[in-house]
């Protein structure tokens, strides 16, 4: 994708990523897509923000996608302690979907896992929504089996996903 550029999100970047946040996970609900049972909460993003995990795509002015990337992810992957980047949250604005933008990021992240040294791109998806396992599948992600885990309370299933990193 052309102009497209990644960095990482600030503060001021709370309420679009809230918005867009919450305009994907109506979007997927009205497609009959199972999603954690609770909504995007304002302060969860805060404090991830804090945390410097959120990334944020932009397109000129626009901002059209948004991704959280973590050094370390022991809920779903406690048996993998190696070089990684674990990814969260892809998601891409609405207006945008279907045009690529998730793949861009996705290799954005893989770029940049390659120039920090690290072996392995990982994340997770619900097992109930095979739409998104199959994208991940495509995208050169192989499984790594299923796993449950707890989020606030509630026991889901998530299918995990490994893609080697090739070094810069």
């Amino acid at each position: 994708m052309k102009d497209f550029r990644v960095a990482i999100a600030s503060p001021s970047h709370l309420a679009p990523i809230v918005e867009i946040l919450t305009e994907r996970r109506a979007w997927l609900e009205e497609k009959g897509v199972r999603l954690l049972p609770f909504p995007v909460r304002e302060d969860w993003v805060r404090q991830a923000l804090e945390r410097g995990e959120f990334f944020v795509a932009e397109s000129g002015r626009e901002f059209v996608g948004v991704f959280r990337l973590l050094d370390s992810d022991p809920a779903v992957w406690p048996d993998r302690a190696d070089a990684a980047f674990y990814i969260h949250t892809l998601t891409v604005g609405r207006r945008r979907h279907g045009r690529g933008i998730g793949g861009s990021m996705l290799g954005w992240i893989e770029a940049r896992a390659a120039e920090c040294g690290r072996r392995f791109l990982r994340l997770d998806c619900f097992v109930e929504n095979p739409v998104l396992c199959a994208y991940y599948a495509r995208a050169g992600f192989e499984s790594c089996g299923i796993r449950e885990i707890q989020v606030r309370g509630t026991r889901i299933a998530v299918r995990r996903f490994e893609k080697a990193v090739r070094p810069s």
